[in-house]
């Protein structure tokens, strides 16, 4: 029975450390997701000479990364303002928008290969005030677990309160497919 189904690699458009060789990419037995921050300023003119980098080699599948740090509830699933998102469409085959609160996924097809970009919130609580009864909560949507063995609720060092969290009400982190397109 395999046990690994997908292996994550890092690769940028500018580099910021030195990379191994694609080759060794095309030699894994498993499907492979190349990772890829694209910050504000990113080289436009070095998308498609990046997909095509990676569509020759089979398995691959490419996921592009919104800078997390710029990431509001405000602008998470704005298109209208995307500039990454437009330059995908115009090289792209746009196929369908996923998503919950804290990330969405705009998900296309370039010439066979699926590509991915997403944003994600860059915390991983959300505080919320019920409407009907005033009563202020946390919504927490990841446990991080620090190299030290710290548990945190949040990126930005926040402790887990352990004992609240244990009363706390289940919100599942369910990507819903919002749109489709054929």
């Amino acid at each position: 029975m395999r046990k690994i189904a997908c292996i994550n690699v890092s690769r940028h458009l500018q580099h910021y450390v030195v990379e191994s060789n694609d080759s060794l990419l095309a030699k894994l037995p498993v499907p492979f997701r190349v990772n890829c921050v694209l910050y504000e300023n990113y080289p436009v003119d070095q998308l498609v000479p990046y997909l095509e980098r990676f569509r020759k080699i089979p398995g691959a599948s490419i996921q592009f990364r919104f800078d997390y740090t710029a990431t509001t509830q405000e602008n998470l699933y704005d298109e209208e303002n995307d500039k990454i998102l437009r330059d995908l469409k115009r090289v792209t085959k746009y196929t369908g928008l996923d998503g919950c609160r804290m990330r969405c996924g705009f998900h296309f097809d370039y010439k066979g290969m699926e590509l991915m970009y997403h944003k994600t919130l860059p915390y991983s609580t959300i505080v919320e005030t019920d409407p009907k009864d005033g009563v202020t909560y946390d919504i927490l949507y990841d446990i991080l677990i620090k190299q030290t063995g710290d548990i945190h609720s949040d990126w930005d060092g926040t402790p887990l309160d352990v004992d609240a969290y244990g009363k706390a009400v289940f919100e599942p982190y369910d990507l819903k497919w919002l749109t489709r397109s054929t």
